[in-house]
């Protein structure tokens, strides 16, 4: 019932009806579609064409070609010209003056196509069908994407008829808002198809044959209002609809109404994957279109959603077609699955509805979709639970916006991933609406609601990518709304976007943002750049290729004085030593840099990198001649000199502070090592490194080089792990590049520099090789008295299974000992007799894999020995160079393994070549090495028993490349026991 409000004048004035916004919706339907297509039985017109005579159907490829003589290329309307261009539209076409249709009861067969194209399209009037052309299309024939004009009066559409001629491709791809149908003309003898005359069609190229088809131009009355795919709405209700719209805004507007959503119950139901305006059919998608038209210009947003109510109680005894009826229902509740865009973007889930919001009577009437039965348990009755579910359109007044999406708990967002979405939503609003200032204002009240909800908050970069960042920055700037910036700003885990300089510079120059605005926007922003190198980069984007003003050179001038300031506590890199070279000398004078920042790198001559990067941009500015050489070079020698004095090469790193090294597949490949504490910065990079010394070399620093190679000699055995291999050998490789082999007694001397680096790199990474142990093993830490007894067993050297009848629980604390202390066993439980056993078998799988481990590492450094330059590295190898390439210091006298190995093959065992890095990156080694590394890779696996001797099968076992377990045995049970079956389970499951 509608309700009537009286104003002062004793009127009465008509309020906002739920049940009259259901009858507007539920008025706008329709039965027709916006195209139609219909396969026929064969159809022959019984055509003939002038000069060449009655045409044969199927169409034959002779006949084909005859039409094709006598017709034109067929062109296409752009604006008011006729065009032919074959790149857009590429067929054949004849007028009908050049053929004739000869079938008496043509007519009467056009007639009833004529029928099922009103019924389909629901057109509702008389239509008549003019005969436009014969399209002939033969392969790569095709028509790109376009729309029909009209050519009589009182045409709406177009009808085609395709006739019987095998062809392959040719179908008719037909669009409207954004739907699209394949007419496939191809897959039938005969079909007819046709469209309205605004919607979007293509004809797809023919890749086989020919394409037949006669084109008709459909028209009704010229005096009658033309109809089209959008005239399927009756323009009287969408009036209704707006009308209804009106009052309810009005009354938001007014405080009379709350602006609390409205749900409308569609006709279908879609799931969460199709569930978009796209995806909508026929009813659902027209009534939304027709709200799309107002709400918008009301004040209303629209969202589709899955609504479904939970049911639990008491079922009856009947089983209905799939369910149970509920006699008696205990608990009920309402949710929204999810919340999505028209776009089909979700935007939250799990939000609890109120059911009075449903506009009209309970919809969740209908069988459940889902039912959980219990059936009767013991002395408990039956149970059921039912789920219902349906689509439905969600109208919402933009008031209440934000506290309909809002979910109760801002912690739960910052945890969930629809956070990113509502954000992006909110801040497309913003975007949509220019000038508004409603939608910044919620935008601004929702990041501030779940900042003082979880009291702690930040915004991860998981949640909020930097191009979302970089929209609410800009969204803040440009609506003046400096609180959303400082608290966006505040809150980001992230660097700002470089972006947002570029874009502050734009809106400054366009006057869009004040000078006061600009500052304060660009101070907040590049407080947040955390290294030289990203200063360097926000200053560049403000700077630009434009000249700035004063006011903005003054902005940027101080803060690059406080940013350089600064680096005395920073931490800094190679490219912040680049960086902060390259600011000074951008916005200061040399003299700046030798007052101010040379004293800072001096305080900093430890961050090695950082150093060295600088003193690369010194030189190359000195070479650009930026800066005058006679005052860099002088600095140059004194900088390098402190760099090398200061140098501690257990503090440099080969792995980048921002990448996390993860575990190698194989166990005890490179095994964590115990290496000095390392400043996260002082990542060093042989590149970096050669620089330095190549500089050094041309500028004659010898001074510098002999202390520098002093420093490596002396410091060489600290070198451990990944450094070696990733830094220290590629170097040594480089070096050959620059070193003078030509003089006989040159200024510094590498031949003991390369002796000890590559020394220490067989001995610190490759290392010796591990020896196969005996029987002992390490006894685990527990001191009680069950662990007394397996310390007994796993001391013993002659020992080699030992067996634990006890229960459950202290079974399970030998296993967690066993685990916990990591030790070459298995340990199993018998599941027989009681108590069970705990049976503990001694293997030797750790000690196999780190060997395996080492012949990796073994032949890695063999193939980087071999491409050396062999004859270079002989020169400073010297009477080394034997022992180096043979590697025979690393091996050790094995113990004989004292436990049968299994008889499994490994990948490297057959191709222990395939190991090795590539190495085609560096150059070929000139002479061969003096190893057989396949001849004493393939011994290695034998000695440790993974491949058999002459003669032993050597085919993979079924664990790949794994060594397979060896068996254990278990005795049969005693005589007489009547279980037989021995099952073996591991210790964690239930008795």
């Amino acid at each position: 019932m509608d309700v009537v409000d009286q104003n002062n004048d004793g009127h009465g004035v008509e309020g906002f009806s739920e049940w009259a916004l259901l009858d507007a919706l539920d008025s706008i339907r329709t039965k027709g579609d916006f195209a139609c297509f219909e396969p026929t039985p064969r159809l022959d017109p019984i055509i003939v064409v002038h000069d060449v005579g009655l045409i044969h159907l199927p169409l034959s490829e002779a006949q084909a070609k005859q039409i094709i003589a006598k017709s034109r290329q067929a062109p296409y309307g752009k604006g008011s010209e006729t065009i032919v261009d074959t790149s857009v539209r590429n067929t054949w076409e004849l007028d009908p003056g050049q053929f004739e249709i000869r079938f008496p009861n043509w007519q009467a067969v056009l007639d009833d196509i004529l029928v099922g194209v009103d019924e389909e399209m629901d057109v509702n009037s008389p239509i008549t069908a003019k005969l436009y052309k014969m399209l002939v299309y033969e392969k790569g024939a095709m028509f790109k994407a376009h729309t029909d004009t009209e050519k009589i009066p009182g045409m709406f559409g177009t009808l085609v008829i395709s006739l019987s001629s095998p062809h392959e491709g040719g179908d008719v791809v037909v669009t409207h808002c954004g739907v699209s149908k394949t007419l496939r003309t191809s897959q039938h003898d005969t079909a007819y198809a046709s469209w309205y005359s605004d919607v979007t069609h293509e004809v797809l190229p023919v890749k086989s044959g020919y394409r037949l088809v006669l084109t008709y131009n459909l028209a009704t009355d010229p005096t009658a209002e033309l109809p089209t795919v959008d005239s399927l709405h009756n323009e009287p209700r969408e009036l209704e609809l707006r009308r209804v719209l009106q009052l309810w805004s009005q009354e938001v507007s007014n405080g009379l109404r709350g602006p609390s959503p409205l749900y409308y119950i569609l006709d279908h139901k879609y799931t969460e994957a199709n569930i978009s305006y796209r995806g909508l059919k026929t009813n659902d998608r027209i009534r939304t279109e027709c709200l799309l038209k107002i709400c918008a210009e009301l004040g209303f947003d629209l969202f589709l959603t899955t609504m479904e109510r939970e049911e639990f109680g008491i079922p009856d005894d009947h089983y209905y077609d799939g369910y149970h009826e509920l006699d008696f229902v205990v608990d009920r509740s309402n949710k929204l699955k999810a919340i999505f865009e028209l776009t089909g973007n979700r935007l939250t889930s799990d939000v609890e509805f109120d059911e009075d919001d449903i506009l009209g009577e309970d919809p969740f009437d209908d069988e459940p979709d889902e039912e959980n039965y219990t059936g009767f348990m013991g002395n408990s009755g039956p149970e059921a639970m039912h789920w219902y579910r349906l689509s439905a359109l969600i109208i919402v007044p933009q008031a209440g916006i934000l506290s309909f999406l809002s979910p109760a708990s801002g912690r739960r967002l910052l945890q969930d991933s629809d956070f990113r979405s509502l954000c992006s939503y909110l801040t497309t609003q913003c975007t949509n609406s220019p000038g508004s200032k409603q939608p910044v204002a919620q935008l601004l009240e929702w990041l501030e609601t779940c900042e003082h909800k979880t009291r702690r908050w930040t915004l991860p970069k998981k949640l909020l990518t930097s191009d979302l960042i970089l929209r609410i920055l800009e969204i803040s700037m440009l609506n003046h709304e400096l609180k959303l910036l400082r608290l966006v700003i505040d809150t980001y885990t992230e660097r700002v976007p470089v972006e947002l300089f570029r874009r502050m510079r734009e809106e400054y120059d366009k006057l869009t943002i004040s000078v006061d605005e600009f500052r304060e926007c660009f101070t907040l922003a590049f407080e947040t750049q955390s290294t030289v190198r990203q200063s360097h980069e926000a200053i560049s984007a403000v700077i630009g290729d434009a000249e700035p003003t004063e006011e903005l050179r003054d902005i940027v001038s101080q803060a690059v004085e406080s940013y350089l300031r600064s680096c005395e506590t920073r931490d800094l890199d190679a490219q912040d030593g680049a960086a902060i070279l390259d600011l000074c000398l951008r916005h200061r004078d040399f003299s700046y840099v030798e007052r101010t920042i040379l004293p800072i790198v001096e305080r900093r001559i430890e961050w090695t990198p950082f150093v060295l990067g600088f003193l690369g941009e010194l030189h190359q500015s000195m070479e650009r001649r930026q800066v005058p050489r006679d005052k860099v070079g002088p600095i140059y020698a004194r900088i390098s000199g402190c760099a090398v004095q200061g140098l501690n090469l257990a503090w440099l790193t080969a792995v980048k502070a921002a990448q996390e090294e993860k575990p190698h597949p194989i166990p005890f490949l490179y095994p964590r090592i115990s290496e000095p504490l390392k400043c996260r910065t002082n990542y060093m990079t042989h590149n970096l490194m050669f620089q330095f010394i190549s500089t050094l070399v041309s500028l004659e620093l010898f001074d510098q080089l002999q202390l520098l190679v002093g420093k490596i000699q002396s410091q060489a055995t600290q070198l451990v792990g990944q450094e070696l291999n990733s830094l220290w050998i590629p170097l040594l490789h480089e070096l050959f590049s620059v070193l003078d082999w030509h003089n006989s007694s040159p200024k510094v001397c590498w031949k003991q520099t390369y002796q000890s680096l590559l020394l220490v790199y067989l001995k610190n990474y490759v290392k010796e090789k591990p020896l196969m142990p005996d029987l002992s093993r390490r006894a685990v830490s527990c001191s009680c008295k069950d662990c007394a007894n397996l310390n007994q067993l796993l001391v013993d050297p002659t020992r080699n299974t030992g067996r634990f009848p006890m229960g459950k629980m202290r079974r399970l604390h030998l296993h967690q000992q066993l685990e916990r202390s990591n030790i070459d066993c298995t340990h199993l439980t018998e599941r027989y007799g009681n108590p069970h056993t705990l049976v503990v078998t001694k293997t030797e799988t750790q000690s196999k894999l780190k060997i395996l481990a080492w012949l990796q590492r073994r032949l890695e450094a063999e193939s980087q020995l071999k491409a050396f330059d062999q004859d270079k590295l002989q020169i400073v190898l010297g009477d080394k160079f034997d022992d180096i390439m043979s590697m025979e210091m690393l091996e050790a006298e094995a113990q004989p393994v004292t436990s049968n190995a299994s008889s499994a093959t490994t990948s490297i065992a057959q191709h222990p070549s395939s190991w090795a890095p590539n190495a085609s990156s560096v150059p070929k080694a000139t002479t061969t090495s003096r190893t057989a590394p396949a001849k004493w890779g393939n011994q290695i696996l034998r000695d440790i028993g993974w491949i058999g001797g002459s003669g032993a099968n050597n085919s993979p076992s079924s664990s790949g490349n794994a060594p397979s377990r060896p068996t254990q045995t278990i005795p049969n049970p005693i005589a007489g026991a009547k279980r037989k079956y021995i099952e073996i389970i591991d210790l964690t499951e239930d008795e």
